[in-house]
């Protein structure tokens, strides 16, 4: 599951900005590490705040459908469990995250725009930590 709202506020035609919120929850049963897998159970949940600028290729219009890039800063809040066979994860906490952001737009109508783009992000300073094994 994985669902994003996000409220922009348009400074100039050039250079639109936007706060984003999303949340992310990831599910898996496999592993891959070094080309070898393992089993795992759990799951991630993550949160983001982030705000984002974007500068639109108005003058490359074409059929009324305009390319835009984008980027943005902000912060990643995550929160899983995670066990395997051999050890037991834990993680929660926050990270500074960045983006990068291309796709085209499409003004429908009057009120209507159509957005579509490709999102890289990345936190790279999450931290797992070790849980003690529960004896049964």
């Amino acid at each position: 599951m994985a669902s994003a709202s996000q409220q922009a506020a348009s400074f100039t035609t050039d250079f639109p900005a936007e706060l984003e919120y999303s949340f992310r929850s990831n599910a898996s049963d496999r592993w891959w590490v070094n080309g070898a897998g393992t089993d795992w159970t759990d799951t991630l949940n993550t949160s983001a705040f982030m705000t984002n600028v974007y500068y639109d290729f108005q003058k490359r219009d074409f059929h009324n459908i305009v390319p835009y890039v984008g980027t943005g800063i902000g912060v990643v809040i995550a929160d899983g469990d995670f066990s395997t066979p051999a050890i037991d994860l834990s993680i929660k906490d926050e990270a500074f995250a960045y983006q990068f952001i291309a796709g085209a737009s499409k003004q429908m109508s009057r009120s209507m725009t159509c957005l579509q783009s490709i999102v890289f992000s990345a936190a790279p300073i999450l931290r797992f930590r070790k849980r003690q094994r529960r004896l049964l």
